[in-house]
């Protein structure tokens, strides 16, 4: 702070205002320098983040000068040692064992209707279908009550993205956004999107661009920044 010192003196003004703004680990230092600047009276710091991580507890979290934007299903601001343990036991302790016997059910009917040179009987099937129902009921079934028994308890997320947090997310048709409790972002969302979303282009670039065509009723609306993505 000793430049921002010498740049009020040199200013003649009693306090400097700062508008911090990062991405990512970016948006984490953000936060930390504005509530450290803010520690000054003669500073008056605000943060912006964009998929902030989650970085400080409930209490120090909540801080009205930091405003943390999250893209839908964004890993980042969900992720800590409590919430990653807690997403690989619910993806573990999964029992995919029917969705299984669906899809190897399903792809028997289809082998009989379009492979017919196959000449598969309906005792076959049953043979078959059998057979992979025994193998889950005995192998996949198992490992997970075990997994229930063992590892059923969760822990409780002590982490949380700071500030005041904006969720722009995807509501079927289009992006909403609004203002979420940042107690939300507890629970790692398991989907094919979670990475790309945390991404600049194809992240926050996208749902925010796609929230103003909407809200703007205005599908060619572009930010004056377009030409670099």
């Amino acid at each position: 702070t000793y430049i921002l010192e010498q740049m009020l003196e040199l200013s003649g003004k009693e306090k400097i205002k700062l508008n911090l703004v990062g991405h990512s680990l970016g948006a984490g230092a953000a936060s930390i320098a504005a509530i450290e600047f803010n520690d000054n009276p003669r500073i008056d710091a605000n943060a912006i983040g964009f998929g902030c991580p989650a970085l400080l507890s409930k209490d120090l979290a909540d801080k009205d000068y930091i405003i943390t934007v999250v893209s839908d299903a964004d890993v980042v601001p969900r992720m800590s040692g409590a919430t990653v343990r807690n997403a690989i036991l619910d993806v573990m302790s999964y029992d995919w064992s029917n969705v299984a016997y669906r899809d190897v059910e399903q792809l028997m009917k289809v082998f009989k209707e379009y492979f017919k040179v196959l000449s598969i009987t309906d005792e076959f099937e049953k043979r078959v279908l059998s057979f992979v129902k025994k193998t889950l009921d005995d192998t996949i079934k198992p490992f997970v009550e075990t997994m229930h028994y063992q590892y059923g308890e969760r822990l409780e997320p002590l982490l949380l993205p700071p500030g005041k947090c904006v969720h722009f997310y995807r509501d079927g048709s289009a992006f909403s956004g609004r203002h979420t409790p940042c107690s939300y972002f507890d629970t790692i969302d398991i989907t094919r999107t979670m990475v790309d979303d945390h991404m600049t282009p194809q992240g926050y670039h996208r749902a925010m661009l796609n929230f103003m065509r909407d809200a703007t009723n205005d599908i060619h609306f572009r930010f004056a920044h377009d030409s670099l993505f």
